[in-house]
């Protein structure tokens, strides 16, 4: 059985583990350069200097190796010198692989959703007549600790 689906994400590896990531990286490599049926070229990438992994790549591949190929970026954590995500997207599904220490992944994620809150809260306040209860909310999200959610990695798009 055949899908199509599309693989994007980043993360930086430990540049020690190089070795470790050989077949991994040859793997996804040789199925990026198998699709054809994409308007984009395919990226599979890894920097041994710096570890810095980046994916891009989609069209239609038989189920084993879409299986596979989620497998492996899911197996990517174990060598995450902090936190990344990559997106799959299958026929009509998406869905996020987060990898890192939990911890990490847990304080990005509240990062993220604080950063939404903050910018919804912001164009509530702009819409309403009397926007003082919600600048009061506004203002006490704002004073949340920047460093223990990760709030200053601007990790949201302005919505």
């Amino acid at each position: 059985m055949e899908v199509y689906a599309s693989y994007y994400g980043s993360v930086i590896l430990d540049p020690a583990s190089d070795k470790e990531l050989g077949p991994s990286l040859r793997f996804l490599k040789a199925t990026a350069s198998s699709l054809d049926e994409s308007d984009a070229v395919p990226v599979v990438d890894f920097d041994p200097h710096t570890g810095k992994f980046r994916i891009d790549m989609e069209g239609v591949l038989d189920a084993q190796t879409h299986k596979k190929v989620v497998g492996i970026l899911q197996a990517l954590g174990r060598f995450a010198k902090g936190v990344g995500s990559f997106t799959v997207e299958q026929d009509d599904k998406s869905f996020t692989i987060w990898i890192g220490a939990d911890h990490e992944v847990r304080r990005t994620k509240a990062g993220i959703y604080l950063q939404a809150a903050i910018q919804l809260l912001q164009k509530a306040r702009n819409l309403v007549d009397n926007p003082t209860d919600i600048q009061q909310i506004l203002g006490q999200l704002e004073k949340v600790d920047l460093v223990r959610y990760g709030r200053e990695f601007r990790l949201l798009p302005p919505l």
